[in-house]
């Protein structure tokens, strides 16, 4: 028994390999142990007719016809294998039959429904053709079996009353059960089979799906609170109106965080303020945004450095110094719009590093451009930072700004806003005060990007400086200040 054993495991293998997709591999199985069962039925025929050499040849001729399916798998010939063992099923049943009976018989006809089921067995319902081939080769050979029956003399020395007793019907019916039996738990198996792994890729996914929604959730719940420890850092609207009432700052992540931020500092008569763009978005950007915002605090309210180019180049230094940059490995840093207003003397200076200052006067355009040197660049750090002194008159409109808006796609042709785009907003509508300007602004870039997503981090902050009402200001907190008279708290 286990030698039949070992021989059936070893013929149901031929042409299979660790390399095929299981479904395959599964069908070459079957073909294979079909043609098994169709040589044994032949090989077990061939000697219990052994008497009667014509019929023992013509069972010998079924089981090498049979072997050839094996060959066939073996050659990697799969496909048509299984059309040639559909086929030659038909065709052996056939030719049995008309060899050894006159009439019409019974048995042999019970026994061509087991080539019915090989077509239903060997073919997946992906192969509709292939299975439609074996379905004529069945239906062919029960309709041409008279016909061939009558054509075909019988070999002599054959029983043929053996072919219709109860026993050898019995006998084919129990092979036709066999075959049926196989061809039915081999399709169980396979159902059982793809609805386990349908369960098992449903709970995966299911499982995946509920671990990404965690991580998901976690990632968003320190993304939100990220983006309040870099709010916490940016200047609040009422510290800013305190000299420059009228005023706006147009701030808009890509992401929930941002590498764009802004800054304002005070250092007695000098108030300055910095429209600033890191490199990167979302979480690496705000990391570099907020050392950025300390160091400038540091050099400003803690140095007292008020001059715009000093500080830029205090905080090239800084910034170097605190990412420990390579000189030949220069990534990390910020390009940046920085303006000091000096309230004592009325003056403004301004400093760029990358990024220029925009001043609108009369309707006029007028662009006064940074050094081409980002802070950070380690190996640019002897050119330094130029401040320029500007001269300004009452209604004259400032603004500063990051590379966002200019660079958003949008409008018609799907291009870049560029400069000259958000000049005419601008200029349209500089008459107006800054919260006004502000709407129409981000009513422009909203009907600009239309549908398309962000490209970058946004910032554009506008100013109209008062001199007067700064100075009022200045002299309110000096008239308040309890340290304002030292000498008559000392006596």
């Amino acid at each position: 028994m286990e030698i039949l054993n070992d021989l059936w495991n070893y013929v149901s293998h031929f042409g299979v390999s660790s390399e095929l997709d299981t479904r395959l591999s599964r069908k070459i199985k079957l073909t294979n142990q079909l043609a098994f069962l169709g040589s044994a039925m032949s090989f077990i025929q061939l000697f219990a007719f052994a008497s009667i050499p014509p019929y023992a040849l013509l069972c010998a001729i079924s089981i090498m016809l049979y072997s050839i399916t094996w060959w066939l798998n073996n050659q990697g010939y799969w496909k048509t294998s299984r059309v040639y063992f559909s086929i030659i099923s038909c065709v052996v049943i056939l030719i049995g039959g008309c060899m050894v009976t006159e009439d019409t018989n019974f048995s042999f006809r019970f026994m061509m429904i087991q080539a019915l089921v090989i077509p239903l067995v060997v073919f997946d319902v992906r192969e509709t053709k292939l299975q439609i081939i074996g379905f004529l080769a069945f239906i062919l050979s029960f309709i041409v079996f008279d016909t061939l029956n009558e054509m075909i003399p019988v070999i002599e020395g054959i029983d043929i009353s053996k072919f219709d007793s109860p026993q050898t019907v019995i006998i084919n019916g129990v092979l036709c059960m066999i075959t049926l039996l196989i061809g039915n738990r081999y399709l169980q198996k396979l159902n059982y089979k793809a609805e386990e792994g349908l369960k098992a890729a449903l709970e995966t996914s299911n499982q995946q799906s509920e671990e990404i929604q965690r991580k998901n959730k976690l990632v968003y719940e320190g993304i939100t609170y990220a983006q309040r420890i870099q709010q916490a850092v940016l200047p609040k609207k009422e510290e800013i109106q305190v000299f420059l009432p009228d005023h706006f700052v147009y701030f808009k992540p890509r992401d929930i965080i941002g590498g764009d931020f802004y800054w304002q500092g005070e250092h007695g008569d000098h108030i300055l303020m910095a429209a600033v763009d890191c490199t990167g978005h979302g979480a690496p950007g705000a990391l570099i945004s907020i050392i950025g915002s300390q160091i400038l605090n540091k050099i400003v309210k803690d140095q007292g450095t008020t001059d715009p180019g000093e500080v830029l180049e205090i905080l090239n230094l800084e910034m170097i110094n605190t990412l420990h940059h390579e000189t030949s490995l220069l990534k990390d840093g910020m390009d940046i719009s920085l303006i000091s207003i000096d309230t004592q003397n009325n003056r403004l200076r301004f400093a760029g590093a990358k990024n220029s200052l925009i001043i609108m006067k009369n309707g006029e355009i007028e662009r006064i451009r940074g050094n081409q040197t980002s802070i950070g660049e380690a190996y640019r750090i002897e050119e330094g930072f130029t401040t320029h002194e500007i001269e300004l008159e009452k209604g004259d409109n400032l603004y500063m700004l990051t590379d966002g808006i200019i660079d958003q796609f949008g409008g018609p042709s799907n291009k870049k806003m560029l400069h000259k785009r958000l000049y005419d907003i601008l200029r349209k509508n500089d008459e107006y005060s800054m919260d006004i300007q502000l709407d129409c602004l981000k009513q422009s870039v909203d009907l600009w990007q239309g549908n398309l997503e962000q490209t970058d981090d946004i910032l554009i902050i506008g100013l109209r400086i008062d001199f007067d009402h700064i100075a009022q200001v200045q002299s309110f907190r000096k008239a308040s200040s309890p340290y304002k008279d030292n000498t008559s708290i000392a006596s």
